[in-house]
């Protein structure tokens, strides 16, 4: 396990990198957040950095960010409604849900994914035999402001560590950007975890 501190912007982050859910260090009464996509589960026919590569390429095309976004967003959906995910870590991911339930933790997921798609993310995590874990969708905005608003801490800063409900957040995802907006927001009360998917 590496402890990156990685600069975004001009801000620092720390977080370790993982490829696996027994990487990540939970200590009892912790909220324990997890997005997704390239973290929880992945589809064939999107490689890691396929967003990423196919915004690049509709925006050569279109010289527009909008139209760009939306048309990689709708090839994305297409792929994603055509093909069935598999798990980045099975063992590890249930061995993780287990540990949450013995040590007072809860374990939820927010993923960038848009409202429209509850329907299908629902079916899929369902078809991973992923069942009652609360889902938020941030829908492209702030991760660290929208759990902010899911635990109802709004007076946060980095010099006061979480307390009630949770001891601790540990939040784990694949992205820099959404690393840095939680850890911005909660400063020493996250443990931030990049999922390095295969």
């Amino acid at each position: 396990m590496f402890i990156i501190i990685h600069s975004i912007s001009n801000t620092r982050i720390m977080y370790k990198s993982i490829n696996k859910f027994d990487q990540v260090t939970i200590p009892k009464k912790s909220l324990v957040v997890l997005d997704i996509d390239e973290t929880t589960l992945k589809y064939c026919d999107v490689a890691p950095g396929w967003w990423k590569e196919t915004f690049h390429y509709y925006y050569e095309i279109h010289n527009c960010h909008d139209t760009a976004e939306e048309l990689c967003l709708d090839l994305w959906k297409e792929k994603i409604g055509s093909t069935l995910p598999t798990h980045t870590d099975e063992k590890g991911f249930f061995d993780l849900v287990r540990h949450c339930k013995d040590n007072e933790c809860e374990l939820i997921m927010v993923t960038a994914r848009n409202d429209s798609l509850k329907g299908i993310t629902h079916e899929h995590l369902n078809y991973l035999n992923i069942y009652d874990i609360e889902v938020y969708f941030a829908s492209g905005g702030n991760k660290g402001h929208l759990i902010r608003d899911i635990i109802g801490h709004v007076n946060i800063t980095h010099d006061i560590p979480i307390h009630k409900p949770y001891d601790q957040i540990i939040f784990i995802d694949d992205l820099e950007q959404n690393l840095k907006d939680v850890k911005d927001t909660f400063g020493e009360g996250v443990d931030c975890y990049k999922f390095e998917c295969d």
